[in-house]
Protein backbone atom coordinates (compact mmCIF):
# COMPACT_ATOMS: atom_id res chain seq x y z
CA UNK A 1 0.00 0.00 0.00
CA UNK A 2 1.16 3.18 -1.17
CA UNK A 3 0.51 6.63 -1.14
CA UNK A 4 1.79 8.83 -3.50
CA UNK A 5 3.32 10.93 -2.17
CA UNK A 6 4.58 13.60 -2.66
CA UNK A 7 11.56 39.92 -5.76
CA UNK A 8 11.79 41.29 -3.47
CA UNK A 9 10.40 43.48 -1.31
CA UNK A 10 6.73 43.26 0.36
CA UNK A 11 4.81 45.99 0.66
CA UNK A 12 2.86 46.70 4.14
CA UNK A 13 -0.72 45.67 2.90
CA UNK A 14 0.23 43.63 -0.83
CA UNK A 15 2.13 40.88 -2.11
CA UNK A 16 3.55 41.38 -5.24
CA UNK A 17 2.64 39.54 -7.80
CA UNK A 18 5.08 38.91 -11.02
CA UNK A 19 2.83 38.34 -14.17
CA UNK A 20 0.50 35.81 -12.72
CA UNK A 21 -2.34 34.76 -14.06
CA UNK A 22 -5.61 33.16 -11.78
CA UNK A 23 -5.25 29.65 -11.79
CA UNK A 24 -7.78 27.92 -13.15
CA UNK A 25 -7.65 25.84 -9.68
CA UNK A 26 -10.27 23.28 -10.77
CA UNK A 27 -8.38 22.22 -13.91
CA UNK A 28 -4.99 21.65 -11.81
CA UNK A 29 -4.79 17.82 -11.25
CA UNK A 30 -4.04 17.25 -7.82
CA UNK A 31 -3.45 13.24 -8.75
CA UNK A 32 -1.53 13.14 -11.71
CA UNK A 33 0.01 9.65 -12.14
CA UNK A 34 4.22 10.92 -10.74
CA UNK A 35 4.50 7.71 -9.17
CA UNK A 36 4.89 4.40 -10.57
CA UNK A 37 1.37 1.85 -10.09
CA UNK A 38 1.09 0.69 -6.87
CA UNK A 39 2.07 3.98 -4.99
CA UNK A 40 0.34 6.85 -4.00
CA UNK A 41 1.45 10.65 -4.10
CA UNK A 42 0.90 12.42 -0.89
CA UNK A 43 0.53 15.36 -3.32
CA UNK A 44 -2.26 17.54 -1.44
CA UNK A 45 -3.64 17.14 1.62
CA UNK A 46 -2.99 17.15 5.37
CA UNK A 47 -5.55 14.69 7.43
CA UNK A 48 -6.72 15.43 10.73
CA UNK A 49 -5.28 18.74 10.46
CA UNK A 50 -6.07 22.19 11.92
CA UNK A 51 -5.99 25.59 10.03
CA UNK A 52 -2.63 27.44 10.96
CA UNK A 53 -2.59 31.20 11.33
CA UNK A 54 -1.29 33.70 9.37
CA UNK A 55 2.63 33.14 9.57
CA UNK A 56 2.92 30.18 11.34
CA UNK A 57 4.85 28.30 8.71
CA UNK A 58 6.50 31.13 7.09
CA UNK A 59 8.74 28.77 5.47
CA UNK A 60 5.85 26.87 3.71
CA UNK A 61 5.77 26.92 -0.36
CA UNK A 62 2.68 25.97 -2.53
CA UNK A 63 3.82 24.80 -6.01
CA UNK A 64 2.03 25.07 -8.93
CA UNK A 65 3.96 22.63 -11.76
CA UNK A 66 3.47 23.08 -15.28
CA UNK A 67 4.13 19.95 -17.41
CA UNK A 68 2.94 19.80 -20.91
CA UNK A 69 -0.66 20.78 -20.87
CA UNK A 70 -1.41 20.23 -17.19
CA UNK A 71 -0.89 22.39 -13.79
CA UNK A 72 0.07 20.18 -11.15
CA UNK A 73 0.29 21.00 -7.21
CA UNK A 74 2.62 20.17 -4.80
CA UNK A 75 4.56 21.38 -1.55
CA UNK A 76 7.70 22.94 -0.93
CA UNK A 77 10.03 24.54 1.87
CA UNK A 78 11.89 27.82 1.41
CA UNK A 79 15.54 26.64 3.24
CA UNK A 80 17.19 29.96 2.25
CA UNK A 81 16.21 33.53 1.04
CA UNK A 82 17.24 32.08 -2.78
CA UNK A 83 16.23 27.94 -2.87
CA UNK A 84 13.10 26.34 -2.22
CA UNK A 85 13.33 22.53 -1.86
CA UNK A 86 10.91 19.70 -2.98
CA UNK A 87 10.06 16.26 -3.93
CA UNK A 88 11.35 14.73 -7.22
CA UNK A 89 8.38 13.65 -8.66
CA UNK A 90 6.72 16.67 -8.56
CA UNK A 91 9.64 18.74 -10.27
CA UNK A 92 11.14 16.50 -12.73
CA UNK A 93 9.94 17.46 -16.45
CA UNK A 94 8.24 20.36 -15.57
CA UNK A 95 8.66 23.63 -17.74
CA UNK A 96 8.09 25.78 -15.08
CA UNK A 97 7.13 26.19 -11.39
CA UNK A 98 4.77 29.21 -9.78
CA UNK A 99 5.67 28.92 -6.27
CA UNK A 100 3.97 30.56 -3.96
CA UNK A 101 5.54 31.88 -0.32
CA UNK A 102 3.69 34.16 2.31
CA UNK A 103 0.55 32.47 1.82
CA UNK A 104 -2.17 31.00 4.09
CA UNK A 105 -4.95 31.09 1.54
CA UNK A 106 -3.85 29.65 -1.52
CA UNK A 107 -6.38 30.67 -3.96
CA UNK A 108 -6.10 34.85 -2.59
CA UNK A 109 -2.92 35.70 -4.89
CA UNK A 110 -3.11 39.05 -3.45
CA UNK A 111 -3.20 38.06 -0.26
CA UNK A 112 -1.23 40.31 2.19
CA UNK A 113 2.41 39.40 3.18
CA UNK A 114 2.34 37.07 -0.09
CA UNK A 115 4.70 36.61 -2.81
CA UNK A 116 4.03 34.55 -5.70
CA UNK A 117 7.46 33.67 -8.22
CA UNK A 118 7.74 32.16 -11.52
CA UNK A 119 10.63 29.15 -11.38
CA UNK A 120 12.15 28.90 -14.68
CA UNK A 121 13.32 24.98 -15.67
CA UNK A 122 16.73 26.48 -16.12
CA UNK A 123 16.34 27.04 -12.11
CA UNK A 124 14.73 23.43 -11.41
CA UNK A 125 17.43 20.74 -10.70
CA UNK A 126 16.58 17.26 -10.26
CA UNK A 127 18.68 14.57 -8.47
CA UNK A 128 20.60 12.71 -10.81
CA UNK A 129 19.70 9.37 -9.05
CA UNK A 130 16.10 10.07 -8.82
CA UNK A 131 14.47 6.79 -9.93
CA UNK A 132 10.47 7.28 -10.55
CA UNK A 133 10.13 3.47 -10.39
CA UNK A 134 11.53 3.12 -6.78
CA UNK A 135 10.86 7.09 -5.90
CA UNK A 136 14.64 6.69 -4.67
CA UNK A 137 16.15 10.43 -4.59
CA UNK A 138 12.89 11.87 -4.70
CA UNK A 139 14.57 15.22 -3.93
CA UNK A 140 15.01 18.67 -6.04
CA UNK A 141 16.28 22.06 -5.11
CA UNK A 142 14.68 25.26 -7.04
CA UNK A 143 16.29 28.36 -7.16
CA UNK A 144 14.22 31.56 -7.22
CA UNK A 145 14.88 34.55 -9.90
CA UNK A 146 15.60 36.66 -6.97
CA UNK A 147 16.33 36.53 -3.04
CA UNK A 148 13.34 37.07 -1.20
CA UNK A 149 13.36 39.32 1.84
CA UNK A 150 12.92 37.64 5.04
CA UNK A 151 9.77 38.89 6.76
CA UNK A 152 6.71 37.50 9.57
CA UNK A 153 5.44 35.64 6.77
CA UNK A 154 8.12 34.11 4.71
CA UNK A 155 11.14 32.79 6.34
CA UNK A 156 13.65 29.95 5.31
CA UNK A 157 13.69 27.05 7.92
CA UNK A 158 17.11 25.69 9.55
CA UNK A 159 18.13 22.74 7.49
CA UNK A 160 19.12 20.07 9.87
CA UNK A 161 23.04 20.07 10.72
CA UNK A 162 25.84 17.68 10.27
CA UNK A 163 25.41 16.40 13.76
CA UNK A 164 21.87 15.99 13.39
CA UNK A 165 22.35 13.54 10.97
CA UNK A 166 23.61 11.42 13.07
CA UNK A 167 20.22 11.09 14.71
CA UNK A 168 17.12 8.58 13.40
CA UNK A 169 14.89 11.02 15.91
CA UNK A 170 12.49 7.76 16.53
CA UNK A 171 9.95 8.55 18.81
CA UNK A 172 9.94 12.32 17.93
CA UNK A 173 7.03 14.94 17.39
CA UNK A 174 7.12 16.42 14.21
CA UNK A 175 4.49 19.04 12.58
CA UNK A 176 3.29 18.11 8.69
CA UNK A 177 1.36 21.30 7.20
CA UNK A 178 0.37 22.01 3.54
CA UNK A 179 -3.08 22.86 1.64
CA UNK A 180 -5.11 19.77 -0.17
CA UNK A 181 -7.79 17.08 -0.08
CA UNK A 182 -8.09 17.01 3.94
CA UNK A 183 -10.15 13.58 3.20
CA UNK A 184 -9.71 10.52 0.86
CA UNK A 185 -12.57 11.73 -1.19
CA UNK A 186 -12.10 15.26 -1.71
CA UNK A 187 -11.78 16.34 -5.44
CA UNK A 188 -9.42 19.19 -4.46
CA UNK A 189 -7.25 21.18 -2.38
CA UNK A 190 -8.22 23.30 1.12
CA UNK A 191 -8.03 26.74 0.34
CA UNK A 192 -6.12 27.49 4.17
CA UNK A 193 -3.20 26.15 5.05
CA UNK A 194 -3.08 22.97 7.14
CA UNK A 195 -0.75 21.51 9.96
CA UNK A 196 -0.70 18.68 12.15
CA UNK A 197 1.67 16.51 14.71
CA UNK A 198 2.54 12.88 14.13
CA UNK A 199 5.22 10.98 15.86
CA UNK A 200 8.35 9.85 13.59
CA UNK A 201 8.79 5.59 13.27
CA UNK A 202 12.14 3.11 13.75
CA UNK A 203 13.09 2.63 9.94
CA UNK A 204 12.28 -1.01 10.72
CA UNK A 205 8.63 -0.08 11.07
CA UNK A 206 8.73 1.91 7.62
CA UNK A 207 10.71 -0.98 5.86
CA UNK A 208 8.15 -3.72 7.07
CA UNK A 209 5.77 -2.10 4.93
CA UNK A 210 7.73 -0.69 2.31
CA UNK A 211 10.21 -2.57 0.58
CA UNK A 212 10.94 0.48 -1.00
CA UNK A 213 11.93 2.77 2.16
CA UNK A 214 15.58 3.51 2.35
CA UNK A 215 18.02 5.06 5.06
CA UNK A 216 17.12 7.83 3.19
CA UNK A 217 14.34 7.90 4.13
CA UNK A 218 12.19 8.75 7.13
CA UNK A 219 8.92 7.60 8.22
CA UNK A 220 6.16 8.97 10.16
CA UNK A 221 2.72 7.44 12.24
CA UNK A 222 -0.34 7.53 10.26
CA UNK A 223 -2.98 6.90 12.78
CA UNK A 224 -6.16 8.55 14.72
CA UNK A 225 -6.70 9.93 11.54
CA UNK A 226 -4.03 12.02 11.00
CA UNK A 227 -1.01 12.20 8.48
CA UNK A 228 -0.59 13.32 4.72
CA UNK A 229 -2.54 13.30 1.41
CA UNK A 230 -2.47 13.66 -2.20
CA UNK A 231 -1.07 17.50 -2.72
CA UNK A 232 1.55 16.96 0.39
CA UNK A 233 4.05 16.08 -1.97
CA UNK A 234 7.51 17.93 -1.22
CA UNK A 235 5.90 19.70 1.92
CA UNK A 236 7.66 19.75 4.82
CA UNK A 237 8.57 17.77 8.26
CA UNK A 238 9.72 19.77 10.41
CA UNK A 239 11.17 19.29 14.12
CA UNK A 240 10.53 22.02 17.14
CA UNK A 241 14.25 21.68 18.66
CA UNK A 242 15.22 24.40 21.15
CA UNK A 243 16.81 26.72 17.85
CA UNK A 244 13.96 26.63 16.01
CA UNK A 245 12.18 24.71 13.47
CA UNK A 246 14.25 22.12 11.30
CA UNK A 247 13.47 20.77 8.28
CA UNK A 248 14.00 16.81 8.94
CA UNK A 249 12.11 15.18 5.87
CA UNK A 250 9.76 16.37 2.28
CA UNK A 251 6.80 14.36 1.67
CA UNK A 252 7.49 11.56 -1.27
CA UNK A 253 4.78 9.16 -0.95
CA UNK A 254 2.58 6.34 0.91
CA UNK A 255 -0.24 4.11 0.43
CA UNK A 256 -2.84 3.30 -1.81
CA UNK A 257 -4.76 2.00 0.56
CA UNK A 258 -5.88 5.59 1.61
CA UNK A 259 -4.28 8.55 3.12
CA UNK A 260 -5.11 7.37 6.93
CA UNK A 261 -5.17 3.42 5.93
CA UNK A 262 -2.47 3.33 9.36
CA UNK A 263 0.21 2.41 7.07
CA UNK A 264 3.39 5.10 7.57
CA UNK A 265 3.72 7.93 5.08
CA UNK A 266 6.99 8.13 3.99
CA UNK A 267 9.85 10.93 3.11
CA UNK A 268 13.06 12.24 2.07
CA UNK A 269 15.42 12.36 5.15
CA UNK A 270 16.68 15.68 4.26
CA UNK A 271 19.34 15.23 6.41
CA UNK A 272 21.10 12.27 3.91
CA UNK A 273 21.40 15.03 1.24
CA UNK A 274 23.06 17.93 3.00
CA UNK A 275 25.88 17.38 0.97
CA UNK A 276 23.73 17.52 -2.42
CA UNK A 277 21.80 20.40 -1.39
CA UNK A 278 25.12 22.44 -0.34
CA UNK A 279 27.02 21.52 -3.74
CA UNK A 280 23.54 22.82 -5.81
CA UNK A 281 23.24 25.84 -3.52
CA UNK A 282 25.23 28.42 -2.12
CA UNK A 283 23.89 26.91 1.11
CA UNK A 284 26.66 26.11 4.01
CA UNK A 285 25.56 23.17 6.60
CA UNK A 286 26.32 23.72 9.95
CA UNK A 287 28.28 21.04 11.87
CA UNK A 288 26.53 20.86 14.90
Amino acid sequence: MKFGFSAVVLLASFALVFGFEEPEWDKINFGEDFLPQGFEHKESRIIGGQAASPGQFPYQAGLRMNKTTSGSWCGGVLVSESYVLTAAHCASNALYIDVYLGAQDIRNLTEPGRLNIRVPAANIVVHSGYNPNTISNDIAILRLPEPVNVTDTIKPINLPTYDDAAKNFDGTTVVISGWGKNANDAETITDQLQFTGVAVQPQSVCQYFFNSAKTSNICTETIYDRGTCNGDSGGPVAWNSSNGPVLLGLTSFGSSRGCVACWPSVFVRVSYYLDWIAAHSNIKIKAM
